[in-house]
């Protein structure tokens, strides 16, 4: 990783990441921004999906059922059936998710640090 520590001037370090890295926002992952389906955890993309003038009507319509937590898959599954949307087609991203007593664990996700659709590392080209 370039990484560039004086702008302007040719002042270039190279670093090599020794750990996993993750340079975090403060913009949080909702609850209502994610479903699991089998083994794994789907990070919505609701920019794609509040385009879509369909999917909100349907959204606020259940949006009782969406924001309680032990119905919300469910809740948003029967909107992507009455659409015909795939989850793969309407998803960010995917991992597997971590169980607990036999539930998904609750855990807290931050967004990565982004730009223009890009993720990146502050000061780094």
């Amino acid at each position: 990783m370039v990484i560039d520590v004086n702008p302007g001037f040719s002042s270039w370090i190279e670093i090599e990441p020794v750990s996993p890295v993750f340079i975090g926002s403060d913009e949080k992952i909702e609850r209502f921004e994610t479903i699991v389906e089998g083994n794994m955890v789907y990070i919505l993309d609701f920019q794609k999906l509040l385009g879509r003038d369909d999917f909100v009507e349907l959204f606020v319509a259940k949006m009782q059922d969406i924001l309680d937590p032990s119905v919300k898959d469910r809740a948003m599954k029967e909107i992507f059936q009455k659409l015909n949307l795939k989850l793969s087609e309407v998803s960010l991203d995917s991992f597997p998710a971590q169980w607990r007593n036999n539930k998904p664990d609750n855990l807290q996700m931050k967004r990565f640090v982004r730009s223009a659709g890009r993720y990146y590392v502050p000061g780094s080209s």
